[in-house]
């Protein structure tokens, strides 16, 4: 079976229809498999990819899903999957660090993946307020917010596992706080 960068790859290019994504995914070799097992504190995980090709199939999804975005009229953007360990940290960092680097929007990160929070450890921060803090009402959405040195770029980390994460997602506080990052955010 192909490495998970290339699967990661063929993911996001049906996703958006991205030909330069697709092109490269289809030419790997089906065990080349780059991503480390464990998550490494670092604001881009290296998908084997040379630098220009990297950042051309970064750029390119950028592109295709800010499309996607524009033509629905859409202001956010969830990145799942039914499984563990398939990526989403890594797209949902680098295809927000695409969007902040590349266009006047500001990109914002918020790791609902409350059972096993990595956005933060990726990116090499320390969370002294997080979104725990204020699902718990600890804390207001403002404390919690963070600049890992890119402009325009904002993350909402979370730093430990949450139990009832179902019920916490799916609670009225989570969708007000939503509807106003929303409105804060182009």
């Amino acid at each position: 079976p192909p490495g998970r960068s290339v699967r990661l790859l063929r993911a996001a290019a049906a996703v958006v229809g991205s030909p330069a994504a697709a092109h490269w995914a289809a030419k790997q070799e089906p065990c080349q498999d780059s991503l480390p097992a464990r998550p490494r504190p670092r604001a881009r995980q290296n998908l084997g990819l040379s630098p220009d090709w990297e950042q051309l199939s970064w750029r390119e999804l950028r592109t295709q899903v800010l499309q996607k975005m524009t033509e629905n009229n859409w202001k956010t953007l969830a990145i799942t999957s039914p499984t563990p360990e398939s990526g989403k940290t890594v797209v949902a960092n680098n295809l927000a660090m695409s969007i902040a680097h590349q266009t006047e929007k500001t990109a914002m990160v918020v790791d609902f993946d409350l059972r096993r929070p990595k956005v933060s450890q990726y990116l090499g921060v320390k969370l002294e307020t997080s979104l725990n803090d204020v699902l718990e009402n600890n804390a207001k959405v403002s404390d919690a917010l963070i600049n890992p040195g890119i402009p325009r770029f904002v993350v909402l980390g979370s730093n430990k596992p949450m139990p009832n994460s179902t019920e916490l997602l799916s609670s009225t506080n989570v969708h007000q706080m939503l509807e106003d990052l929303r409105d804060r955010y182009d």
